[in-house]
C-alpha cells in the first residue's frame, strides 16, 4: 500500500480513504469476528493504487509523449523500500528468538521473496488458503499484497510506453486498460482454484484496472469530477461510501475473490469519481482521518508481524493482546513515517536522490543475502534451546513420501512401497490417511505385501467428488480409473468424515448430473455413492473412522502448539491429557461414516485404542487434527488389523 503522489493532484478525501482501508484491515486481522469483511480493505487500496500511479503515468505522456522510467521507479524505490527494510529487519530480529529452526528457515525464503516482489508466488506455493488457521502465524503474509501492486508498477508501465510509442493515440491506451481490467475480472471468475485467484496477479490486477480506468477517463477528458453538479457529486460520493461500508459486513471469505469483489473495488471508484467538495469526501477530507491515511502504508507494514507473533509466542490469548499490538504499530508506524519515509521521500538534490537510492538498494541486497543464509543455515538450529527444538519435532512430524514409488497403473499413478508389482491393497484418503503411510509401509514389508496409496490433503477422495483443486481432481481420476480394474480386489478409506460438512468448495455429480455442494447434502451423497460402488463387486472395503480432533476454539483444541507459550522451558505431559471433542463435527462425521459404509465395509476404530478411558494425549498430535507420523508407526496398531484380516480373507481363498 503505497503513499499518494505529493504533487498538486494531491487530494486529501483520497489519503483519508487510505484511512478507511488500512483501519478495517487491522481491525479484522486483530478481532476478525468483529468485521467479517475487514479484509476488502485491500482492494481498495489496490483501486487507489491503480488510479494514481496511472495518474502519473498518463500525465507523463501528455506532457513528454514518454515515460520517464528512470524517475518512476527512482520515486518508487524511495517511497517503498525504507519502511519495508525495517520491518522485514525487525520481523527477522523477533524471529531469531522465538521461532524454531524450520519457522525460521522459512521466514528466511519468505525475508527474500519479499525484497524482490514475488512473495505472493510464495504463499501460492507453500501455504495456499490465506484464510486458513495457520496463517495466523506467517509473519510477512500481509506482503503478497506490496508484491502484486510493485508486479503491477514493471509491467502497466511498459504497457503504457509500449501503446503509446506504436499508436500515440488516446483511443489504444483505452482499449488497452479496457482489455486488461476486463481481461483479468474474467480470469477472476473462471479460476475455481480460490488460493490462485487470490495471489496471482492475472486474478487480483483487473481491482487495480478499475482505478485506471477512472483516471484514464479523466485524464483524457471523458469524466471531470470538479463540473458535477451538487446533486451528482453527494450522489455518487454517499452511494460509494455506502457501498464499500456495507462490504466491511456481508462480504466474507468463503470464496473471495469473486463476484462480491465488486462491493469494495466499486464503492472505492465511485468515492475517487466523486469531487472532493461530496459530502462523503469531505468527511474522508477530516484531519484525523487524513493523518491516519498519510501513515496507512507503515500500518499496513508494521501492524501484522506484531499480530503474527503474538499468535506465535501465545497462541491463546485474550483479545486486548491484538488491542496492545495494535497501539505499538500505531506508535511505530508514527515514528517510522516522521523518520523513515519521509526524510527518503522528500530529498530534492538530485545528488542526495542518487546516495539515497544506493542506500535502499544495498539495503535490499544485504537483506535478500540475511535471508539466504539463514535459509541455507537450515534456520540456525544452533540459536534455540532443547525445549524449541523439541517444539518443532511436533510441528514437523510427518511422513516423508519420497520413501514411496510412483508406479503407473493404466491411466492412474500410484504410489507403493515397491517399485514393481500390482497392489494387493488400495489405500485411499485424504491427510488423514497419509498420517500412516509409515505404519502401512512397516506392516506391508513385514507382511511381503505389495499397497498402493492414494492420498491428497484437503481431498475428499471418491468417484463423483468434484473439487476446485486440481491436485484433488487428478486423485479423483486416478481412484475412479483404479476402481475400475478388475485386479484391485482389497480397498481401505480414510477420511476426515465430519470435516467437510459445510464445504462449499467440493461438490458431489448426481447420477443426473446435478451438482451438489457438500454444504447442501452433497457430503452425504458422497458417502452413499461410495456405499453403492463397492455394494455386490467382491472386493474387501475397511473404513477407517477418524481418530479424536476438535479444531474448536471455544471447547478444548486439539493442537498441543496451543498450550504452550514460547517462554516455557518444559513440556508437562498432564497439560496434554484432554478429553474427547466438545467439537462434535468429528463424531458425527464418524457416525454416518460407520451407519452408511458399515453394511459394505469392516469398520476400523481407533478411538478406544488411540484414547484410552476417553482421554487423548495431544503430545501425540502435530496439530489439532494429524497424529505425529513417528506416534502412528509405533502406535497405531489398528492399521494392523487391516492386514489381519486381509490375511484371513486369503487363508479361506486358498482353503476353498
Amino acid at each position: 500500500m503505497t503513499q499518494q503522489e505529493p504533487h498538486s493532484y494531491w487530494r486529501s478525501d483520497i489519503t483519508g480513504l487510505r484511512a478507511l482501508a488500512v483501519l478495517p484491515v487491522l481491525f479484522f486481522h486483530a478481532w476478525p469476528n468483529l468485521l467479517p469483511g475487514g479484509f476488502v480493505g485491500v482492494d481498495v487500496f489496490f483501486v487507489i493504487s491503480g488510479y494514481l500511479i496511472s495518474g502519473i503515468l498518463f500525465r507523463q505522456l501528455q506532457k513528454t509523449g514518454a515515460v520517464h522510467f528512470g524517475d518512476f521507479y527512482a520515486k518508487r524505490i524511495r517511497r517503498i523500500i525504507p519502511n519495508l527494510l525495517c520491518v522485514l529487519i525487525f520481523t527477522m530480529i523477533v524471529g531469531c528468538f522465538f521461532l524454531t529452526p524450520g519457522e525460521f528457515h522459512d521466514l528466511g525464503k519468505q525475508i527474500y521473496s519479499s525484497t524482490f516482489f514475488y512473495q505472493n508466488f510464495r504463499l501460492l506455493k507453500e501455504l495456499g488458503d490465506y484464510f486458513a488457521v495457520s496463517a495466523a502465524q506467517q509473519p510477512l503474509l500481509h506482503l503478497w499484497s506490496l508484491a502484486i501492486e510493485e508486479q503491477f508498477y514493471i509491467v502497466f508501465p511498459l504497457l503504457c510506453a509500449l501503446v503509446w510509442k506504436l499508436r500515440s493515440n488516446v483511443r489504444a491506451m483505452g482499449v488497452m486498460v479496457a482489455a486488461v481490467t476486463f481481461g483479468s475480472f474474467a480470469a477472476c471468475l473462471l479460476v475455481k482454484d480460490q488460493s490462485f485467484r487470490f495471489y496471482f496477479p492475472l486474478t487480483r490486477s483487473w481491482e487495480l484496472g478499475v482505478g485506471i480506468l477512472l483516471s484514464y477517463a479523466q485524464h483524457f477528458g471523458f469524466w471531470r469530477p470538479d463540473s458535477q453538479s451538487v446533486l451528482k457529486r453527494n450522489v455518487l460520493s454517499l452511494l460509494g461510501g455506502g457501498i464499500l461500508i456495507v462490504s466491511l459486513f456481508v462480504v466474507r471469505e468463503e470464496n473471495f475473490p469473486g463476484p462480491e469483489t465488486l462491493m469494495p473495488t466499486l464503492g472505492a471508484l465511485l468515492i475517487l469519481s466523486a469531487s472532493p467538495k461530496a459530502h462523503f469526501n469531505k468527511l474522508l477530507a477530516w484531519g484525523p482521518i487524513v493523518f491516519i491515511g498519510l501513515i496507512s502504508y507503515s500500518l499496513y507494514l508494521w501492524h501484522w508481524p506484531l499480530l503474527a507473533y503474538a499468535n506465535i509466542i501465545a497462541p491463546v490469548h485474550a483479545p486486548w493482546w491484538n488491542g496492545v499490538m495494535l497501539a505499538v504499530a500505531f506508535l511505530l508506524s508514527v515514528a517510522a513515517y516522521r523518520y523513515v519515509e519521509t526524510p527518503f521521500r522528500t530529498v530534492r538534490q538530485p545528488q542526495d536522490k542518487k546516495r539515497a537510492l544506493v542506500v535502499l538498494i544495498i539495503g535490499l541486497l544485504a537483506v535478500t543475502g540475511l535471508g539466504q543464509w539463514v535459509r541455507h543455515e537450515d534456520g540456525l538450529p544452533q540459536r534455540t534451546t532443547a525445549f524449541m527444538r523439541q517444539v518443532e519435532l511436533l510441528r514437523e512430524d510427518w511422513p516423508d513420501r519420497d520413501l514411496l514409488q510412483k508406479v503407473k497403473i493404466g491411466e492412474a499413478t500410484v504410489e507403493m512401497n515397491r517399485e514393481a508389482g500390482f497392489p494387493e491393497i488400495l489405500f485411499i484418503g485424504d491427510s488423514h490417511m497419509e498420517q500412516y503411510i509409515y505404519r502401512i509401509v512397516k506392516d506391508a514389508d513385514e507382511r511381503n505385501r505389495t499397497v498402493g496409496i492414494l492420498v491428497e490433503g484437503g481431498c475428499w477422495v471418491a468417484p463423483g467428488v468434484l473439487s476446485e483443486d486440481q491436485g484433488c481432481s487428478r486423485v479423483i481420476r486416478d481412484f475412479e480409473h483404479l476402481i475400475q480394474d478388475p485386479r484391485i480386489k482389497h480397498v481401505v478409506l480414510a477420511q476426515k468424515w465430519g470435516g467437510y460438512l459445510d464445504s462449499n468448495k467440493i461438490k458431489f455429480r448426481d447420477e443426473s448430473g446435478k451438482e451438489v455442494s457438500f454444504a447442501d447434502g452433497g457430503w452425504k451423497l458422497a458417502i452413499q455413492s461410495l456405499k453403492t460402488r463397492f455394494e455386490g463387486t467382491g472386493r474387501t472395503l475397511h473404513v477407517i473412522l477418524d481418530v479424536p480432533w476438535d479444531e474448536s476454539e471455544t471447547h478444548s483444541n486439539y493442537d498441543p502448539l496451543r498450550r504452550f507459550t514460547r517462554f516455557q522451558t518444559t513440556l508437562n505431559e498432564k497439560d496434554f491429557l484432554v478429553p474427547l471433542p466438545g467439537d462434535t463435527s468429528w463424531s458425527y462425521g464418524n457416525d454416518v461414516a460407520r451407519s452408511v459404509l458399515g453394511p459394505v465395509a469392516t469398520i476400523v476404530e481407533p478411538a478406544p485404542i488411540h484414547c484410552p478411558e476417553g482421554r487423548c494425549n495431544l503430545l501425540n498430535y502435530k496439530d489439532d487434527d494429524h497424529l505425529r507420523a513417528s506416534y502412528a508407526k509405533d502406535h497405531a496398531v489398528w492399521i494392523d488389523s487391516i492386514f489381519e484380516d486381509l490375511k484371513g480373507a486369503s487363508d479361506e481363498s486358498k482353503d476353498s
